[in-house]
Order: C-alpha cells, then structure tokens, then sequence
C-alpha cells in the first residue's frame, strides 16, 4: 500500500510539475497569438529565417501573365449618358475564337463604382467566380453600366459593350457604345 502511495505521488508531481512556476487563469489576451505581419514580399518563418513568398519574382511574373488590363472608355454618343456614381460590371466569357460564340458562363466578373470615364481596369485570377476553370485564352470582355446596381439583371437604358480578346493581355480599350433597348 506504502508502494502504491509513493508512486502515486511520484506520478503526481512529475506530471503536474512542482517548483514555484507562475500560473495564469483565464483566457489570454485576443492579441497573445498575433503574428506580426513581414514586409511586403517576404515571410518569415518560426525558425528565424527568410522565405521567398509563392508570388515573389516568378510568381509576379506568372500572375502578370495571367491578367487582362486596360481602360473602358464611351464613345461620344454615349459619353453625356454616363453618371457619376453608376455601377460598372465587367465580365469574362470563354468563346471561340473562330466564331466569336461563347463557350460557357461567366469565369471573372468585377464592380466598379464610376466617378468618371475612362476608368482603368485589371482582371486576373482574383476576379474569378469559381475554381476549377482555367485563367486564359479567347474570351469576351463585356463591360455594363447597370441603373438599378444588379449584376444579373438587364434593363433598357443599361449601358454596354464589348471586346473579344485574349488572356493574357494589357493595353486593352473597350468601349461602351451600346445603350439597351
């Protein structure tokens, strides 16, 4: 019985430690597990030394690759149309570049609020819908103004137009020539 006590114990204070160490109640401070955050394009990791960030140099360079950029602009007939503060939508279909017929739904879409035009646009992997679907080739930029600020809905009097181009591509100008009727 002694035997048993004595290791019973022994177990007791090895795994509960003994010795005058400070403990805390209570939840730790929301910021005890914060990080601080690298400079931009360098992670550090636990062990003290640096990493190169997945997108530092040749990622910069494959994330370049894979944008569409360039400015929407309206044509003169069309320009006093344009209000400020009208929503912008622009989106991305696959299409054939043969036939110009569109091979499937939207892949990117993104929302401008206008103040004015032309308005500078960049499209790349961020903007798209879902994953699972490839960031280039022929596509149909289309570029809309919407009066009533939703993206699915088409109303007379909404602003369009659009461009057939290629991902990747930069110094693109599409133009908004269309008024819906």
């Amino acid at each position: 019985m002694l035997n048993k006590l004595i290791i019973l114990l022994s177990c007791l204070l090895i795994i509960g430690g003994c010795g005058d160490k400070k403990t805390t109640q209570g939840t730790p401070p929301i910021n005890a597990n914060k990080i601080p955050m690298p400079a931009q394009g360098k992670m550090t990791n636990p062990h003290g030394t640096v990493m190169k960030q997945k997108n530092d140099v040749a990622g910069q360079k494959n994330a370049m690759v894979k944008q569409l950029e360039g400015i929407v602009v309206a044509s003169t007939e069309i320009a006093s149309q344009v209000k400020r503060g009208s929503i912008l939508f622009l989106s991305i279909k696959p299409i054939n570049p043969d036939t110009g017929a569109i091979l499937g739904n939207t892949i990117a879409a993104m929302r401008i609020d206008l103040n004015a035009l032309p308005v500078p646009f960049r499209m790349t992997r961020a903007n798209m819908m879902f994953q699972g679907v490839d960031f280039d080739g022929d596509v149909l930029l289309s570029a809309r103004i919407d009066q009533d600020g939703d993206a699915i809905t088409k109303h007379t009097g909404d602003i369009e137009g659009s461009v057939q181009t290629k991902i990747p591509s930069t110094g693109i100008t599409l133009t908004l020539d269309v008024v819906r009727k």
